[in-house]
Order: structure tokens, then sequence, then C-alpha cells
């Protein structure tokens, strides 16, 4: 019985040990392997749908403008003018898509060498895209083009050619006011449609604001009319225009449709054409800032206010002018005056003011809208009568007499055919 014990319990530890020895024996072995194996790390791939990639910083690139609107200290805070731009503004890009900025000039700016270097700026940010700007309130600071016994001419060449006049004063004089003359611009290459909206600067403040607001309005409606493709032209009985002007001489509107074309018109056949719906309206002779002299009559500023065409050129010495008054030859751009003549005169209107009187006309183009070389005739209207906008056309050409195409109202006006 001894000896089955013994046995036993040698049987007995022998087993302890051998398990012992296993157990070592596998721990020993998962330690190596743990050691030799790397670890294994689950990896969960989302659905395409689910995989965000990091956001990227983007710069929002400014859109290149067409249109700049320079809105004068005075109008600074019209909310009546503000409104009629923005509403105008919105009217041009639905209409053919141009983007339009509005700067206002403060006082300390208001200097027309600084307003050219801001054009310059935004002209070449826009990579030479941008085309018109719009000059609004008549206290802009101007430059001269003549001054001459109460006729006051305003230039717009420093603007249009962004300060790349050529000519200097013999006499040293400042490069853009030149004694009587002013600015002179011969051939000048236009960047950019420059179009001036001054009210007279003597009228009561409501009445200008009232003016501009309703002047845009105006060119923010009934932007797609369809005119037809007759025109008139009225000459001059003077030696000076008869030998230079004939149906021949207007190709661009005698082949694109029926040309009215008179020399000396009687002042009945001037009221009966004002009420035609001519596409496009020329006069030419002797003038002053509210007559065109046609010898046989007249053809007066009155006649814009009942005028029914969209587009009208006159040409004439100091039709691009407005009467200030002051009869001594100053060297300055004085200030326009309805009542030049005192307080209790006749008051005085000149062409330019018929942009805000006439409901028709959108575009008035004077001083020398037909001249001898390059004129808005012969580079700008061709291009016009092809459905570009008037600015278009006239931008990119260099004129003989670049102050002599002087542009008042929309330069975003356009036919529809």
């Amino acid at each position: 019985m001894r000896t089955n014990f013994y046995n036993r319990r040698e049987s007995l530890v022998g087993i302890v040990i051998v398990l012992v020895i296993v157990g070592l024996i596998g721990g020993g072995l998962y330690y190596y392997l743990s050691k030799q194996i790397p670890e294994m790390v689950e990896i969960i791939k989302k659905p395409a749908e689910e995989i965000i990639s990091p956001a990227k910083e983007v710069t929002p690139q400014k859109e290149k403008l067409d249109m700049l609107i320079f809105l004068s200290p005075q109008y600074a805070n019209d909310i009546q003018i503000k409104q009629a731009i923005n509403e105008y503004i919105k009217a041009v890009e639905d209409d053919i898509g141009w983007k339009t900025e509005i700067i206002v000039i403060k006082p300390e700016t208001n200097n027309f060498r600084k307003i050219n270097e801001t054009m310059k700026d935004n002209y070449n940010k826009s990579g030479n895209n941008l085309k018109a700007s719009i000059m609004v309130g008549e206290d802009i600071d101007t430059a001269l083009k003549h001054d001459y016994q109460g006729s006051e001419c305003p230039s717009t060449v420093p603007w249009f050619t962004l300060g790349k006049e050529a000519h200097t004063h013999p006499l040293g004089k400042d490069e853009y006011t030149y004694p009587s003359t002013g600015v002179q611009s011969y051939d000048s290459e236009m960047k950019i449609a420059v179009s001036l909206l001054y009210p007279s600067h003597n009228l009561d403040y409501q009445v200008k604001s009232n003016q501009i607001a309703s002047v845009f309005k105006k060119f923010s409606t009934d932007r797609n009319h369809s005119w037809n493709k007759d025109s008139n032209v009225f000459i001059s009985l003077s030696k000076d225009f008869t030998s230079g002007y004939a149906v021949k001489d207007f190709p661009a509107l005698s082949v694109f449709g029926n040309l009215n074309f008179k020399i000396g018109p009687l002042r009945s056949e001037i009221q009966e054409s004002l009420n035609k719906p001519f596409m496009a309206y020329f006069v030419f002779g002797h003038a002053a800032y509210n007559t065109v002299n046609l010898e046989s009559s007249s053809f007066n500023s009155n006649d814009l206010d009942i005028i029914n065409s969209p587009l009208v050129g006159i040409g004439g010495c100091f039709t691009d002018c407005w009467p200030s008054g002051i009869f001594e030859d100053n060297n300055i751009l004085d200030y326009s005056n309805n009542k030049p003549y005192g307080a209790e005169a006749e008051t005085v209107h000149w062409f330019t003011e018929g942009i805000f009187s006439s409901p028709r006309l959108r575009a008035l183009i004077v001083g020398a809208p037909r001249q001898p070389g390059n004129s808005f005739m012969s580079e700008a209207l061709p291009g016009l009568l092809q459905g570009k906008t008037i600015a278009e056309a006239m931008i990119n050409h260099t004129y003989s007499i670049g102050d002599s195409q002087t542009l008042w109202g929309d330069p975003t006006f356009h036919y529809n055919f």
C-alpha cells in the first residue's frame, strides 16, 4: 500500500512539472512571436461619399469691371440718386452683362488728375476691360477745353486718354488748361468712353437731384426698344459746310436705311422732323451753346425737348459748352448758369441740358461729330449700327480732334433693330 501511494505521488509531481514546463515554453513562444510580428491596426475605409478632403483656402477674384460711375461730393449721400443708379446698374447687367462700380468722389480727391489716376488704376486692374465712365454731378473738377466770352467748354480728354496727352503748352503752362483754348487734343486715342451728366450749377439742389435720378431711370427702362433704320441730317447753307457735306459723305446712314438729307432746311421742315422716329439725328452748322445757324433757319436747344430720336449729334463751335455769365476769359472752367444775363433776364438753355429734358434722347454727341479726319461718324457710328454699345463703338479709335466728340448720356446705349 505504501508503495502504491509513493508511486502515485511521484506521478502527480511529474504531471505538475510537465504542465509548468509546457506553460513556460508556451509563454516564451508567445513572447517571441509578439516581438517578431508587427501589431496589426484595424483600418476602416469610409464609403466614397463620406471621404472629406481638407478645404483649400480660395481667394475670391474681383470681377472685371466694364464701367465706373463717379458720383460727385455734393451727391455722395443722396439716397434718391443712389437708388436710381443701382437700378440702372442692374438693368445694364441684365441687358448686356456689364459689371459696374460706383466710386464716390471725396472733396480731397475732387481733382481731375486724381480722378484720372483712379480711372487708370481700374483700367489696368480690369485687364483693359473697362469701357466707360459716367461722371455724375456738376461739381466734379473737370479740365477746360476752352473759355471764350462766357462760353465754358469742358474737356474729357485727360480722362478718356487716361492722361496720355502728347501736347504741352509752349510757355510751360498747365498741361490741360491752356489760355483761351484749353486742351489741344489732336490725334487722341480713346481708351475709355467718358460721359458727362452735369445739371446746371445754379439750379436748386432738389431740382438737380431729380434731374439726375430721372435720367438714370430713363436709361434703365425701354432698353429693348426696336428702332427703324431711318436717319436725319441737316446741313447749314454756309459754304463752310455745303462744300464738304453731301449724301455720299454719310455712307453708314444712307446705306443702312433711308436718309432724310437736307441742306438749308426751313423751320417748318425742322419742326416736322422732330416727331419722326429717326434712329439718329444730326445737325451741322456754325453754332453757339444753344443754337445752330443753318442760314435758312436755326436748330435750337429747346428742340431736343421733343425730339423722337435716341441718338443726336450736333456739330458746331460751342455746342459742347454752357454759359457762365462770366464774359472775361479767365482760363477757368466756370460754373454753368441758366441766368447768365442776370436774375431778371430770360432763362437760357443749352444743348447738353437736353439729355435731362428729352424723354427719348439716350446719347448726345456734341462738338464736331463729323469733321475732316477721324471723327465719331467715321470711326464710331459703323460699330454702333452693328449692334455695339456706343462706348464700345467709340473706344480704341484715334480721333483727329478728340475734344470734339464729347458724349453726354448713356454709354451703354445700343440699337435693337
